[in-house]
């Protein structure tokens, strides 16, 4: 393990420890203070500006991010949605990432603050999403954007989303996503992998933590198996678009990246698997602490210019 990442794993665990369970309220605030404490703002950039987008039940608060002047480039939009067990996260927890990705990935920045549970429970939060994703392409043009060029983002519960996205838009028979980047995604909400099995004291998702997610987030366990929520029990992926897909090497999701990447090749879809071998859940958002984490989005940076 890398030893900034155990410094903060070790660290958060002992906290955890000594606190007890935190309501959802808390729960969220302390999702903040964790941003605000380990990772980095959002860089300078021409344009940030708090915007709504439509949602499956109203508008939705959104954000968008953009280095360069409206109007003056037809650039792609990236739909980004943020991690957090689908519970907690928001705008602000996921500013810095979003911000760096606009910056350095040469497109638009779209982040997109869907509902969460438990006060909405699933499908609440994958419906938001789709109905993002058709929301941005009838509006990109007039955020500076290419309609034509439309990808998802997501780290975490984020990345199932964007990954469940790409999947119902194919099964409609739908515009697809032009992309999607998954960020060591939720993709089996069963958590029967070997590496869930393995790694039940993992720092930031121990077992107890995933499955208090999961709890908030479903009514009932018949859903777990829904492909709405466990988008790895769908086989039929040859229609999906390209795929860059990241995990870390010591977070208990870890086999369902790999094994959705492995799917996706075995079905003929062009897809990047990069697992960051010392690395924790949630890396991303530890930028100060942790040099990888910087690593990570510029390497989606990288993939992005490449292929938009």
């Amino acid at each position: 393990m890398d030893a900034k990442a155990q410094a903060i794993g070790s660290y958060l665990q002992q906290v955890a420890q000594r606190m007890p369970v935190p309501s959802v309220k808390q729960s969220r605030l302390n999702s903040l203070a964790g941003t605000a404490l380990f990772d980095e703002p959002c860089p300078d950039l021409v344009r940030k500006e708090n915007i709504t987008i439509m949602g499956a039940e109203g508008e939705l608060n959104a954000r968008l991010y953009s280095d360069e002047p409206h109007g003056e480039s037809n650039l792609p939009v990236l739909l980004y949605f943020h991690g957090g067990g689908f519970m907690q996260g928001d705008l602000d927890t996921h500013d810095g990432i979003c911000g760096k990705l606009a910056k350095w990935g040469g497109c638009i920045v779209v982040a997109v603050d869907y509902r969460l549970a438990p006060e909405n429970k699933f499908p609440a939060g994958i419906e938001d999403a789709i109905a993002a994703f058709n929301d941005a392409g009838e509006n990109a043009a007039s955020w500076g954007g290419d309609a034509q060029r439309i990808g998802v983002c997501g780290d975490s519960a984020g990345g199932n989303l964007s990954a469940v996205i790409c999947q119902q838009r194919a099964i409609s028979g739908g515009v697809l996503p032009y992309l999607q980047v998954l960020i060591y995604p939720g993709l089996d909400s069963t958590l029967s992998t070997k590496s869930v099995a393995e790694l039940t004291d993992a720092y930031v998702v121990p077992a107890p933590r995933l499955n208090y997610f999961i709890d908030k987030y479903i009514d009932s366990t018949a859903d777990l198996s829904n492909i709405r929520l466990s988008p790895l029990n769908n086989k039929a992926l040859s229609d999906q678009p390209k795929t860059y897909i990241i995990s870390a090497g010591f977070d208990p999701l870890r086999d369902e990246a790999m094994l959705y990447a492995q799917q996706l090749e075995q079905c003929g879809v062009a897809v990047e698997y990069k697992e960051y071998t010392g690395q924790i859940h949630a890396f991303i958002n530890f930028c100060k602490i942790i040099p990888q984490g910087n690593m990570c989005i510029r390497g989606i940076s990288k993939w992005l210019t490449l292929n938009w």
